[in-house]
């Protein structure tokens, strides 16, 4: 009972960590842990006895269990913002599509050029064409932004929801 309850828990806290991370190290860490823990278990439970096999099953389901809940869990708080204090600012960033729990928006594009680099599909040359591309893009973006907000055409609160929207995908 304990060592099941345990397991969850810690499913739960690991799917937490990833679901609520900005970076995709924890998507890394999460199958080095399942890939370990899986392993482990295999390869252990041939030296197991019949009821302690059953107690290394029930183990891993709710270690499972567990991380798949903390994920939804996160992926739910990180949507709703429910653990911002401000509910304006919380409201803002939601209605800005900021707050997306498919993270790295700017790094995605690099990523996806990176990719057809790699498969033949682009050049070197061509590659660091659409790597420079995006980055005047993003250049020429908070140049219009800033002027804008200098000449008083739009507020500074308004520039930084404008440039981190860009930012964050909305605007490719």
């Amino acid at each position: 009972m304990w060592l099941s309850l345990a397991f969850l828990v810690l499913g739960f806290l690991t799917g937490q960590l990833v679901s609520l991370s900005a970076t995709s190290l924890a998507q890394s860490l999460l199958g080095l842990l399942f890939a370990f823990g899986g392993g482990s278990a295999v390869a252990l439970l041939k030296n197991l006895e019949i009821p302690d096999r059953t107690t290394a099953c029930k183990a891993i389901l709710f270690l499972s269990v567990g991380c798949l809940a903390g994920i939804y869990a996160g992926i739910y708080v990180t949507q709703h913002q429910t653990l911002t204090p401000n509910r304006t600012v919380a409201a803002e960033r939601i209605k800005s599509g900021a707050v997306g729990y498919l993270r790295e928006n700017v790094s995605a594009a690099a990523l996806a050029i990176d990719q057809l680099k790699a498969n033949g599909d682009l050049t070197p040359a061509q590659a660091t064409q659409e790597l420079a591309d995006i980055t005047d893009r993003a250049s020429k973006k908070a140049n219009d932004v800033l002027s804008r907000e200098q000449r008083g055409v739009i507020s500074d609160k308004d520039a930084y929801n404008e440039l981190f929207a860009y930012l964050a995908g909305e605007g490719k």
